[in-house]
């Protein structure tokens, strides 16, 4: 279990993985250290607090647009803009293509973004695991 402030969450990762509380923006990155490609398979989560608090589905065409300027080639692969809106996309980081799975798991005013991310050439694979993984996300009650 890990604590996010009056917010806790629960995610399953693989045994082996290695697990990092991060600075910043994101709040934890799980990495498989046997990737076996250049680019290391990994899940994040990070929580967002917007002020003013916007929709699902806003969230979910904010993210597209600020990805199509910010990742090269970027292309959304999958959309779903439902409650807990998702997207499968690619794209090039480097000589690395890129292929990952977002989720956004909203509590309130707050939500989190999981995101599974694996080079293109292990999408195939490792998509099920992952996918497991961003399944197995879920909003717990924090401790005192």
């Amino acid at each position: 279990m890990t604590r996010s402030a009056e917010l806790a969450y629960r995610l399953e990762v693989p045994e082996g993985w290695l697990v990092e509380d991060v600075a910043g923006g994101a709040l934890m990155v799980a990495r498989d250290p046997d990737s076996g490609t250049s680019f290391a398979a990994n899940v994040n989560v990070v929580r967002c607090d917007p002020d003013p608090p916007t929709e699902p589905a806003a969230v979910l065409r904010e993210s597209i647009a600020a990805m199509q300027r910010l990742l090269a080639d970027f292309v959304a692969l999958e959309t779903d803009e439902g409650a807990e809106p998702r997207l499968l996309y690619t794209f090039r980081q480097g000589e690395d293509g890129v292929t990952a799975e977002q989720r956004y798991v909203f509590a309130g005013d707050t939500y989190f973004v999981v995101t599974a991310t694996a080079a293109n050439s292990d999408w195939r694979g490792r998509g099920p695991a992952l996918a497991a993984m961003l399944d197995s996300f879920e909003l717990v009650e924090s401790p005192p």
